[in-house]
């Protein structure tokens, strides 16, 4: 039983940490790439207009809190300023 639960244990870390490595601030859609899709998804988001699925990977300033700033943060990076 023991063998199991260090088993299970491991799996779990490795996803997480695959996870962590797949994890890319602005990807906002999960799908690996930051992209001009993301800024519609999280102008949508604050607008109200939409959910999104990798809340975590919005807060481009690490803030905290997912707001207008994390926008023109995306925005500043896709336009290669930052």
């Amino acid at each position: 039983m023991k063998k199991y639960i260090t088993m299970i244990g491991l799996i779990m870390l490795v996803c997480l940490l695959t996870l962590a490595h797949y994890s890319r601030s602005g990807d906002v859609n999960c799908n690996g790439r930051v992209s001009i899709t993301d800024l519609v998804i999280l102008s949508r988001y604050l607008a109200e207009m939409e959910t999104m699925m990798c809340l975590g990977n919005a807060d481009m300033n690490d803030d905290g809190v997912i707001d207008i700033l994390d926008l023109v943060k995306l925005q500043r990076h896709l336009a290669g300023l930052e």
